[in-house]
């Protein structure tokens, strides 16, 4: 299939999926062909009656909400369970940005109305397996395509690395994982998992190994994360494990054993992941992070799920932007770069004679106030900047960098309409001066240093 094709076919299913949750408000609100409200009388019909009731309430806070809008819920499907006073339905489908949400409701009844209490997330699902009427043979044989298509991929990839081999070939096989990566519900395959999973258990073979004598070796993690060897230290930018633990605790921690440092630049959970900062914190590995944002949102929820056993959060650095440093022998500086509000810092790091400056979610146009300045305060050996940063070729011309190398393709924890493809990245960095590599998850590159 060409590029983009897959597109279509999530159209067609979100298209299948809406239709359903029509059938269903049918079925929730009582109007049946046998049933009309008036004669509503079973617990269940008034059980559903008062789900209709809570999808068409106005919307509350999100952050007490599901990942979904009220009217995206489908109940049509849900099975009721009745027990004296409480009664329980689901499972719940969801179409929300990043799939298919799997959800249990809770209702209670009061002066003999049942009245909405809770909503659980349950898990999130293989889109395909909510859709009535589909044939039992899609889903496994949309497993088995995957499969043989990421087993070529990463085969070609092995045999063709970022600085060896077929260059042509290696684009190619990038651009068809493309595909598989673009369907609705890849963050849910086996296949997608077990890809990625093999992917860095190599890469994390090939950090335990790895010699560096000089220059610099880095590896790509999930979306934008990377580890960076140097002679004489190891650091880690932006480790997060992707939706559904795509990257295992055991995996994580192979990883933060390998490291002195970890550097987070923003506050958004593909970025600073409480789950590997608390690891890292079990380590002793200082973690640099951004500012903290404004009150609310995801900024109270790390601040419950990070502070340690004092309730202190005192063991994070917090990094002020346009301020340098030096953590264990590494020396960096903090760029005050933003995505669109939200402070954003983009560390340069010098070590060994290497510099590496990892951009995290860098966007926003009035910070080329000093990006248009940065090769004129330093030599950068390698730029890692998000696929997706405004004006790619004004950024490549500002920070001059010897090697640059993209990250944040095909983030599956986006909606497949904003996983930004390997085709792209090559589009983008056609204009580039320097050498360019475009990686995907658990592969490795070395850079050497500059000629005197």
């Amino acid at each position: 299939m060409m590029p983009g094709s897959a597109g279509v076919t999530e159209k067609a299913l979100a298209g299948a999926l809406i239709t359903l949750m029509c059938m269903g408000c049918a079925a929730v609100s009582g109007r049946s062909a046998n049933t009309t409200e008036g004669s509503v009388n079973t617990d269940e019909q008034k059980i559903r009656l008062a789900l209709e009731r809570w999808r068409q309430e106005p919307e509350q806070d999100s952050r007490g909400m599901a990942p979904a809008p009220r009217k995206s819920f489908n109940f049509a499907r849900a099975a009721v369970q009745v027990t004296d006073s409480t009664a329980v339905v689901e499972p719940v489908y969801a179409l929300t940005g990043w799939g298919l949400g799997v959800f249990s409701f809770s209702l209670r009844k009061q002066d003999g109305e049942w009245v909405f209490e809770r909503w659980r997330h349950v898990a999130e699902g293989v889109i395909e397996t909510a859709l009535p009427g589909l044939d039992p043979e899609y889903l496994p044989l949309l497993n088995r395509w995957m499969a043989a298509n990421l087993g070529w991929v990463q085969k070609t990839l092995r045999e063709n690395p970022p600085n060896g081999g077929d260059q042509m070939l290696r684009r190619h096989a990038l651009c068809m994982l493309d595909e598989p990566l673009h369907i609705r519900s890849a963050p849910s395959l086996e296949p997608v998992h077990q890809f990625i999973r093999s992917n860095v258990d190599t890469a994390i073979a090939q950090m335990r190994e790895e010699q560096v004598a000089d220059g610099a070796t880095i590896w790509k993690l999930y979306n934008h994360g990377w580890v960076v060897k140097t002679a004489n230290h190891t650091w880690a930018h932006d480790i997060c494990e992707g939706p559904e633990g795509l990257i295992t605790d055991e995996q994580i921690d192979a990883i933060l054993d390998q490291i002195e440092v970890l550097f987070l630049s923003h506050w958004h959970g593909d970025h600073s992941s409480p789950r590997v900062m608390k690891r890292a914190r079990a380590r002793g590995i200082p973690v640099l992070v951004a500012p903290w944002p404004a009150e609310g949102g995801y900024a109270d929820y790390i601040r419950s799920e990070m502070t340690d056993a004092n309730g202190s959060l005192d063991w994070l650095t917090v990094v002020q932007p346009d301020s340098s440093g030096e953590i264990r022998g590494l020396q960096y500086h903090a760029y005050p770069g933003h995505q669109n509000d939200l402070l954003n810092n983009a560390y340069a790091v010098t070590v060994d004679g290497m510099t590496i400056l990892q951009m995290g979610d860098q966007w926003n146009l009035d910070d080329f106030a000093w990006i248009d300045s940065v090769k004129m305060r330093q030599r950068t050996d390698i730029l890692l900047p998000n696929v997706w940063t405004a004006q790619m070729k004004r950024v490549l011309a500002s920070v001059s960098p010897r090697v640059v190398v993209p990250g944040h393709e095909n983030e599956i924890g986006h909606s497949f309409e904003h996983r930004e493809p390997y085709d792209q990245a090559y589009e983008v960095l056609a204009p580039a001066e320097c050498q360019a590599h475009v990686m995907t998850w658990g592969e490795r590159l070395h850079v050497e240093p500059a000629a005197n």
